[in-house]
C-alpha cells in the first residue's frame, strides 16, 4: 500500500477521481498544529487502505491549492472529504481520529476496497435460500439525510421534532386566543385559514 499523494492541481485531482472509485482528500495546511497532529494516522490509514486503480487517499494544501479548497467549500483545517465515483459522500472536520477512521471504514467496505483473503460470497442459510440484501435508509448505501453540508446517517432529533414543535405552539396559541376571543369560532377558523395564530 502507499503513503497519500499530494494534490498538485485541479486537473490533477480530476484524474485520480476518474481513475479511482474512491478518492480521500485530507485539507490540511503547513501552519496548522492539528493537521500535523492527525498526519501519522491518516497515513496509517492510507498505508492500510490504498489499493491501485480502487482507492486512493490525497492531500491538498489548502495554501498552494486554494482552488480546490474553494470548490469544497472547506472553511476548517482539517477536513476529510471522501468522493466516490468523484461524488462528495461524506465529510469530517478537525482531527476526530474516530469519526475519519469510522467513514474510511465504512466507505472502504462499500467500493470493496482492499481485501485481504477470507469469504468474500454473500454466503447461505440452511435450505439453500441466500439471504436478502440489506439496505440502508435510503437504498442506496448511502447517508440518508444531509445537513450543512454534512452527511448523517439518519435525520437528527431536532429536525425530526421541529415541527411538531411547530404544531403543539400554533394549537396552544390558537387555543387561548378562542379562550380570550368575542368570537371563539371565527378567530380560530381565521387563524388556521390564513397560517396565523394572532390573526
Amino acid at each position: 500500500m502507499s503513503s497519500p499523494t499530494e494534490l498538485t492541481s485541479s486537473s490533477h485531482l480530476s484524474t485520480l477521481t476518474s481513475t479511482h472509485p474512491l478518492t480521500i482528500i485530507d485539507f490540511h495546511a503547513t501552519w496548522c498544529g492539528p493537521c500535523r497532529a492527525i498526519a501519522p494516522f491518516y497515513t496509517s490509514l492510507s498505508q492500510k487502505h490504498s489499493s491501485p486503480n480502487r482507492i486512493i487517499f490525497t492531500k491538498c494544501d489548502v495554501d498552494a491549492q486554494p482552488s480546490i479548497a474553494r470548490t469544497y467549500s472547506v472553511t476548517t483545517m482539517p477536513t476529510f472529504i471522501i468522493l466516490h465515483q468523484g461524488k462528495e459522500v461524506a465529510r469530517v472536520k478537525d482531527a476526530d481520529r474516530s469519526g475519519l477512521g469510522r467513514e474510511v471504514e465504512k466507505w472502504v467496505q462499500e467500493v470493496g476496497g482492499a481485501r485481504k483473503g477470507g469469504f468474500t460470497g454473500s454466503g447461505q442459510v440452511l435450505g439453500g435460500k441466500k439471504p436478502a440484501a440489506s439496505a440502508s435508509a435510503s437504498g442506496s448505501g448511502r447517508p440518508s439525510y444531509i445537513r450543512d453540508g454534512e452527511t448523517r446517517a439518519s435525520v437528527p432529533l431536532d429536525a425530526k421534532l421541529g415541527q411538531w414543535a411547530e404544531w403543539v405552539v400554533m394549537v396552544v396559541v390558537l387555543y387561548f386566543v378562542s379562550l380570550f376571543s368575542l368570537d371563539p369560532w371565527g378567530a380560530t377558523v381565521s387563524g388556521v385559514n390564513t397560517g396565523s395564530c394572532c390573526g
